[in-house]
């Protein structure tokens, strides 16, 4: 697991060579993608990627882009 701007990152490999990232909040609060009304605990990257550290660069482009929202 990783930490970065107040989120875990944390990595999984679905199946050879298709990586993804899962983002949780470190202060336990919940989340949820912009654009979209469900409330989450944990946010998934959408698309795989080949290699474990392209999913932590894509998992940080979204915390670092807005894609999600923190939920009070």
């Amino acid at each position: 697991m990783l930490r970065y701007r107040g989120y875990s990152i944390r990595t999984f490999e679905e199946e050879p060579g298709r990586w993804f990232a899962e983002m949780r909040r470190l202060d336990g609060k919940r989340i949820k993608a912009v654009g979209g009304d469900n409330i989450f605990d944990k946010l998934t990257t959408s698309h795989a990627t080949v290699t474990e550290g392209a999913a932590i660069t894509e998992a940080k482009a979204c915390i670092d882009g807005g894609a999600m929202r923190v939920v009070d």
